[in-house]
């Protein structure tokens, strides 16, 4: 049996590892605006929060072309208010007003997409990197599910990341009921992703279009180095499939 004193050290041991956990929490980016354009074919997110380090409100927008998976041009449209006073929601007010002519082009809407997989990183309980789902919002949802999967594995990006330690790259597949689709493979790291550390699926957000075609729109979180830890930022990817 431990000793009172021992229990005591161990007790002390314990809670200065919970601190330490918590005060090297870096940031975590939050998922704002989502939606899709009537047709499927857009799909918009916003991501916002203060930087790890310089203490600036930031934000940020994106536009993406779904049968394609890229980015349209002019966006991400980003946003960092260099004051110290200033905050998330000023941030995101001042990217929301520059995208605003972007998004109309493109229509696309906040009401368009519901939320169909959540996976948060506080959700300690669920696979980080495999999801399945019914990809429509119904007490009634029933039948085959689809299923993301995602695989990583080291990747170097770059001499200048090595001083961070090993970095990743993945693979993203979609299976849905009769196949199974490779959405993602990295052979390179993009120069836009920094120094990726992990990834994880967080959520998942999927569109109802005519003749029983789902556009989908998954949402990885990537982890870089920060000041006081790992920072988190999203990355989508998406496809049209049928259900």
């Amino acid at each position: 049996m431990m000793s009172s004193t021992r229990l005591f050290k161990h007790l002390i041991a314990v809670f200065a590892g919970l601190m330490v956990s918590e005060a090297s929490a870096a940031d975590l980016a939050e998922l704002g605006s989502t939606g899709f354009s009537d047709d499927g074919a857009y799909f918009a997110f916003e991501q916002y929060g203060i930087q790890d380090g310089s203490g600036f409100a930031y934000a940020s927008i994106t536009i993406v072309d779904v049968k394609t998976d890229s980015w349209v041009s002019g966006t991400p449209i980003d946003v960092v208010l260099q004051e110290d006073s200033s905050s998330p929601n000023q941030a995101r007010a001042s990217a929301q007003q520059k995208a605003s002519a972007l998004l109309s082009q493109y229509g696309v809407k906040s009401s368009n997409g519901v939320l169909v997989a959540h996976n948060p990183s506080s959700e300690v309980s669920a696979d980080p990197k495999n999801v399945r789902f019914i990809p429509v919002k119904s007490t009634m949802a029933s039948g085959t599910p689809f299923e993301v999967q995602l695989d990583t594995f080291e990747l170097s990006a770059g001499d200048n990341c090595a001083v961070f330690g090993t970095t990743y790259g993945f693979r993203l597949l979609l299976a849905v009921p009769g196949s199974v689709k490779i959405l993602h493979e990295d052979t390179r790291i993009p120069t836009s992703r920094g120094c990726p550390l992990d990834y994880r699926i967080d959520q998942v957000y999927a569109h109802r279009l005519p003749g029983g075609r789902i556009a989908l729109a998954i949402m990885l979180v990537m982890n870089t180095p920060g000041f006081e830890g790992p920072d988190g930022n999203y990355l989508a990817f998406t496809t049209e499939t049928v259900w």
